[in-house]
């Protein structure tokens, strides 16, 4: 059980958000649970699950079954609809966990309430002797 991933994938899809902020038109945060009062746009990025398994020839092995929940807020803006601004938000994460990081995604919902919200499910198996998503 890798208990620092959750901390460096909200890092790097913290600079990349922050990279695309032209792109996007907003700075978005990224944080790990959401906060009372939250300013929007936001970015809540949870672990799902992290289980560990011993494999390979004398157990020497450990793959941990891991997977992520990207949640989207966004509300309505005067130059933007909150729908267009989470479904681009989403893109634009969903790009880093699939090709910064390997993840799949196996989930896409999108719910119309205010805010508008995404919400991404993503997996992988890590091999943590050797650090490989796969």
């Amino acid at each position: 059980m890798d208990i620092t991933l959750l901390d460096r994938i909200k890092a790097t899809l913290n600079d990349y958000l922050t990279s695309k902020e032209t792109e996007i038109g907003y700075k978005v945060d990224v944080v790990t649970k959401r906060p009372k009062s939250p300013v929007y746009p936001l970015v809540v990025l949870t672990e799902a699950r992290n289980q560990t398994r011993a494999d390979g020839h004398m157990f020497r092995n450990r793959i941990s079954s891991v997977g992520y929940m990207v949640r989207v807020f966004a509300k309505e803006e005067p130059a933007v609809n909150n729908q267009e601004l989470s479904r681009l938000i989403a893109y634009h994460c969903d790009l880093h966990m699939s090709f910064c990081w390997g993840f799949r995604r196996t989930s896409k919902n999108e719910f119309d309430a205010d805010p508008y919200e995404t919400v991404m499910l993503y997996s992988a198996a890590l091999q943590e002797n050797r650090q490989i998503i796969f």
